[in-house]
């Protein structure tokens, strides 16, 4: 087995280019072999750990494809968007969902257009195949949060 780790590790780095260590560069070789997602950076690994427990955040990267799934939409999954002809007030308030651990910042336009929103530490019930909007308190601006699919295609095509 650690044979096979060193050959993996060392293919990882070839085929990525940067890894920043042997658990990462068998997590991007797994990633590269399931085909769900090619790259991410560390910081969007780094990005979970800001907030989940430790507990959670190991049972996630016990499933490599769904632990970059999740890497991914924490951080790539939504813009800050302009309503256009629609009354802002129409959406729901960001504020009524409710964060799901400890500490975790109120959304603002600011952390949103900074890109240091950690999604996935928000109850949104995020949907396969439909965007969902919601206001920012008093701001003229709302959080869209695109559909998973789009989102993870999006993200592929980017990193091809």
């Amino acid at each position: 087995m650690k044979s096979l780790k060193s050959a993996l590790f060392a293919f990882a780095i070839i085929v990525s280019g940067t890894v920043y260590s042997q658990s990462s560069a068998l997590f991007a070789f797994a990633i590269i072999v399931s085909g769900t997602v090619y790259s991410q950076s560390s910081e969007d690994y780094a990005a979970l750990s800001e907030f989940l427990p430790a507990g959670k955040l190991s049972g996630l990267q016990e499933n490599q494809a769904g632990y970059a799934k999740i890497a991914i939409l924490n951080r790539h999954a939504y813009y800050l968007g302009d309503p256009g002809p629609k009354d802002v007030s129409m959406y729901p308030d960001v504020s009524e969902i409710a964060p799901l651990y400890p500490d975790m910042p109120t959304i603002t336009t600011d952390l949103i257009e900074s890109g240091h929103l950690n999604l996935m530490g928000y109850n949104f019930k995020l949907k396969q195949n439909e965007y969902l909007y919601f206001r920012i308190g008093n701001s003229d601006k709302i959080l869209v949060i695109l559909p998973i699919d789009l989102c993870i295609r999006n993200f592929n095509s980017e990193t091809e």
